[in-house]
């Protein structure tokens, strides 16, 4: 048999009280056939109500009988059934019901027969008095699980703000055709925390308080007119001034790509806002300086080390890895193809360092084939991943060398708070995992442990 529609309105269900057909058992049959539960209720004195009469529905949604509501605990003491931090609502809710005869409408909890808790949602229509108490049409429905849902979903997307606040980044959708920009998370220091979920005219005609600064717009808008024009591939900006509240414009890079919206069939634009402005101020300041190396354009040794002592100062609780790398080998290289292609080596790990860890690490080098790496935010499986990306961009771009080579690298990785705080700690550690590494057979890396020293000595 088909079922009646669920979805009577309130004003429909009480017409059927007031207007009943000839033969009232059609009505009853009719009301039990629906899903939702409907009720005529009547209240007396404080905490007291009576179920003068309920649908099948109603009993399944509570799990109790008919018997159980005429009889025993539960006859005429609601707070038996309703959950007690709800108990105040619920009669409240009534309580104003009856005096503005306005319909009602809230969720609450009960108990349901077998002890775990319902949540009702309750619509409720005030019908009069019979025998000077007020009477009531009520409808529920479980919506236990769409509650459970929603819970999740919160605690989901509270995970989500966590982990971009913690990475410091801004998650945005970009509408290209209206020029609107949508916000889908931000980290408590980024600049569109500040701001309101949609953006428009996002990169029009800059006007005051303007996200991007004037002088970088069009340096924007090209970036996502090439986003736009090469959808499915992964972009990265160069770096651009955005407005952040209280500090004024910060250094910023964006890595976005573009998709074709299944429904409108434009292209629209996922990415992700970055704040860079530490590290690219840090450069600046020492740019007057010789900060890098001349043959493989990275760090050098004494600028590396001061952006790391900066970093551990303004970053206390921040875990970091700092790697020391070491060509194979390399001595060999150096004797049987000449210094020229011992520099054609180490400017091509400098090129597959800046290639695969530009954008999360800083990178330098110290002398000969030794390279230097600090990873921030990183635990030691993440700063592995890193190393081995490094190695496979390495294997790509061997090719470009004027020789055929097999180059294989070593690698001493030091964890802040496991083998010290300190710069010189973290060196320290570094250079033994280094030694440990070549030691058991090179081609590998090793990390330092707590008691490394002790191991040392021994």
């Amino acid at each position: 048999m088909r079922k009646v529609r669920p979805d009577f309105s309130m004003s429909e269900i009480s017409k059927l009280f007031e207007h009943p057909s000839q033969d009232p058992q059609n009505l009853v049959k009719v009301l039990d056939l629906l899903d939702c539960g409907i009720a005529k209720i009547t209240f007396e004195g404080e905490f007291r109500r009576t179920v003068l009469w309920a649908n099948r529905g109603f009993y399944r949604i509570t799990g109790h009988s008919s018997e159980d509501y005429a009889a025993g605990h539960l006859a005429g003491d609601a707070t038996n059934v309703i959950y007690p931090d709800d108990v105040k609502l619920f009669f409240k809710s009534f309580l104003s019901h009856v005096k503005s005869h306005k319909p009602l409408h809230i969720k609450y909890r009960i108990f349901h027969k077998k002890g775990h808790l319902v949540w009702i949602d309750l619509k409720s229509t005030f019908m009069g008095f019979e025998d000077e108490l007020p009477v009531f049409i009520t409808v529920i429905n479980d919506i236990t699980q769409e509650v459970f849902l929603q819970e999740s979903l919160a605690v989901e997307r509270h995970k989500y703000e966590l982990i971009t606040e913690i990475s410091g980044e801004t998650l945005f959708e970009y509408d290209v055709a209206n020029d609107t920009l949508r916000r889908l998370s931000a980290g408590k220091s980024q600049a569109a925390k500040e701001q309101c979920s949609l953006v428009f005219n996002y990169l029009k005609a800059p006007s005051e308080g303007h996200l991007i600064h004037p002088d970088d717009l069009e340096k924007a808008r090209e970036f996502f007119k090439r986003v736009a024009q090469k959808p499915n591939q992964v972009h990265e900006s160069e770096e651009f001034r955005y407005y952040v509240k209280d500090k004024g414009y910060q250094w910023h890079r964006c890595t976005a790509t573009g998709y074709e919206d299944p429904n409108t069939h434009k292209i629209n634009i996922l990415g992700k806002i970055s704040n860079v402005h530490y590290f690219t101020s840090a450069i600046k300041r020492l740019s007057k300086e010789n900060t890098h190396d001349a043959l493989t354009g990275l760090y050098n040794k004494e600028t590396l080390r001061k952006l790391i002592d900066e970093h551990l100062q303004k970053y206390p609780a921040d875990p970091c890895a700092l790697v020391l790398l070491d060509g194979d080998h390399f001595k060999n290289i150096n004797d049987s193809f000449g210094h020229a292609f011992g520099d054609e080596v180490i400017k091509l790990m400098g090129k597959a360092l800046q290639a695969s860890l530009g954008h999360r690490a800083l990178c330098g080098r110290f002398g000969g084939d030794e390279f230097e790496i600090f990873i921030p935010n990183a635990h030691v499986d993440e700063a592995k991943n890193c190393l081995d990306c490094f190695l496979y961009t390495l294997d790509l771009k061997r090719f470009e060398l004027s020789r055929r080579l097999n180059l294989t690298c070593s690698f001493g990785i030091a964890m802040r708070f496991e083998v010290g705080n300190s710069y010189q700690e973290l060196f320290e550690a570094a250079d033994y995992a280094l030694y440990e590494a070549k030691h058991r057979g090179r081609a590998q890396s090793y990390v330092a442990e707590k008691d490394y020293q002790q191991t040392k000595k021994s």
